[in-house]
């Protein structure tokens, strides 16, 4: 039975190798191998450890990706725009998950969408695929990032992030990679074992849903028994599961009434509306009929999200404090032992938002060290705001539209994560 990564494209190593006039002997010496073992890797006998396939594809000149099989890795065309459109079409990681689960594609792209973002077409790695392209073998990836093997393997191969303070493990990952955060967290996002959980998750918000529209006053209790199964699917506590579920219950009421005057515009227009504010009218209907019938889906992706990265309590309490002394002067922030808690200070400066630094951390002096906001600290605030609201409700938030400095608002609003 053939050993090692799990994953490799044999056939592809026998054609690298051949184009590149190598034999399989001159091979194995440049690797440190057997002629016998690189035969066996070609033919499908063996797969190479991580490392040894990592310099395999440096010996024949081609990229680690492209002695992965085809299925798990896909390749963008840099040709002409129209065949990488194409491409893009027919290679969406929600049509394979799509048709892996048995549901629609408009479904599957919400469950993997995030506050507005879907993971990009052409984007569709596992965790094993960019460990193996890094050439890493689980030890070495688990050791670089700082956690035990143990806990790496249930990332890898359960989709398992800790249930504690996991929004800092896709940075360490991508740091242990050496790849941007981002593709990190896209191979979480599209992990099936993930997928699945997030579809439990959307058949549980599908019948609180129908609860909330016969009953628009109904209010989901930490002790119910949606939220009882959600908390064992998700592993989080009942009591800020329950406030995720009522902030995306607000939600829901909203699209609901969007979708109620939707209707109301269609079935009576105003004498006065030209013809083609009619014909927005129908679209703004079908638009609002899409959010209502794929919602348990967008709250069930929006609430594993959110809470898989949020902050805690004592972290987004100091992060308002620092928002509105920022805000308030638009002067570097300069704090110390007695103005906030060095320890979440400290934390606060690796928090990232896809990838980007909240605070800049300049070299400090004597007993305190500067800190500015970035920019995009900002922008992240305004949009997290209303649901860390539901999160801490004893932490008051207040909004800051008309004091961002214009440097923010050139940056402009970005998704909600």
């Amino acid at each position: 039975m053939a050993r090692g990564t799990g994953t490799f494209n044999g056939a592809a190593l026998r054609s690298a190798r051949q184009a590149k006039g190598l034999s399989a002997e001159r091979l194995a010496k440049e690797v440190g191998t057997t002629k016998a073992m690189v035969l066996a890797y070609e033919h499908g006998k063996s797969i190479p450890e991580a490392g040894r396939a990592a310099r395999l594809a440096d010996a024949v000149g081609v990229s680690r990706a492209a002695l992965l099989p085809p299925s798990a890795v896909r390749e963008e065309p840099d040709d002409d725009p129209v065949r990488q459109m194409d491409y893009e079409a027919s290679n969406s990681p929600a049509i394979r998950l799509a048709e892996q689960f048995g549901v629609a594609e408009d479904v599957m792209e919400d469950l993997l969408r995030v506050g507005g973002r879907v993971v990009p077409r052409m984007y569709d790695r596992s965790m094993r695929d960019l460990r193996q392209i890094a050439g890493m073998s689980i030890e070495q990836a688990a050791a670089r990032a700082g956690i035990s093997i143990s806990t790496y393997r249930a990332i890898e191969r359960d989709g398992k992030l800790p249930s504690r303070g996991n929004g800092r493990f896709p940075a360490l990952l991508a740091n242990a990679l050496g790849i941007p955060v981002q593709k990190v967290e896209d191979a979480i996002i599209l992990h099936p074992a993930l997928v699945a959980k997030r579809m439990q998750i959307a058949n549980i918000y599908r019948g609180i849903f129908d609860i909330v529209e016969n009953v628009p006053a109904y209010k989901v209790a930490s002790d119910s028994l949606e939220i009882t199964s959600m908390a064992i699917v998700m592993a989080q506590p009942p009591a800020i599961l329950s406030r995720a579920v009522r902030y995306e219950i607000h939600a829901h009421k909203n699209a609901l009434r969007r979708h109620a005057d939707a209707v109301s515009r269609v079935k009576y227009p105003l004498p006065y509306e030209a013809e083609e504010r009619a014909g927005a009218s129908q679209a703004e209907l079908m638009q609002a009929k899409r959010r209502l019938r794929n919602a348990p889906e967008k709250a069930a992706a929006a609430t594993w999200w959110s809470l898989s990265q949020v902050l805690t309590v004592r972290q987004w309490r100091s992060f308002v404090q620092l928002v509105e002394i920022q805000s308030g002067t638009n002067r570097r922030i300069l704090f110390w032992d007695n103005m906030i808690d060095p320890d979440v200070g400290t934390a606060l400066t690796y928090v990232r938002f896809r990838g980007h630094p909240v605070l800049e951390t300049p070299a400090g002096d004597g007993g305190f060290h500067g800190f500015r906001l970035t920019p995009l600290a900002f922008s992240f605030y305004e949009n997290e705001r209303d649901f860390y609201r539901y999160i801490y409700p004893r932490i008051q938030a207040p909004m800051l539209r008309g004091r961002i400095d214009r440097q923010v608002q050139r940056l402009g609003r970005v998704a909600r994560f």
